[in-house]
């Protein structure tokens, strides 16, 4: 928008993708106001359908993962050894032990190389959770609840062959 000496407003409308322009002209401050009025609008509608539209369509990974969250929560545990074993509801032991000492030395290593506590690696929980669930890929790993994209991305590549190797020998 362009103001001169006379108060007349000249204006040059542009089309939505900036190639070309839909309109010159003279106008009046009333027709400015209406104008910008309307684009906001449109902004405001734009973003809204967009919105919606993001939150409606889950990706089927965010679904699986959402839901798998609240599948591997534990909720039926037995304390044995300082963990807190993932069992069913007839009172089986869910989490292979075997897996959760190599595990369990894994992040021990994995600690003393980075001169950190173990827990900063993986916490007991989680540890737990990976010796259970056996997560063979970053979808399913991610998936587990107490475990994310960072875990993943920190230690996921060294933790996800442990697993499959255990899981090969034992198969």
């Amino acid at each position: 928008v362009y103001n001169d000496i006379n108060e007349n407003y000249y204006y040059l409308l542009l089309s939505t993708d900036f190639k070309h322009i839909e309109s010159v002209g003279k106008c009046d401050m009333d027709f400015l106001n209406w104008r910008l009025n309307m684009t906001e609008k449109s902004e405001q509608k734009s973003k809204n359908k967009l919105f919606k539209q993001e939150s409606a369509e889950l990706t089927t990974d965010e679904t699986f993962i959402n839901n798998r969250k609240d599948e591997t929560k534990p909720t039926n545990t037995i304390r044995e050894n300082g963990f807190d074993l993932v069992i069913s509801s007839n009172g089986t032991i869910l989490t292979d032990k075997a897996l959760l000492i190599k595990l369990k030395k894994e992040r021990y290593k994995l600690a003393k190389e980075q001169k950190v506590k173990p827990y900063m690696i993986f916490n007991n929980q989680q540890l737990v959770a990976l010796s259970t669930y056996k997560p063979n890929d970053e979808l399913s790993f991610i998936s587990i609840y107490g475990l994310g994209k960072k875990k993943f991305e920190l230690y996921g590549e060294l933790f996800l062959p442990i697993i499959a190797e255990h899981n090969s020998k034992n198969n």
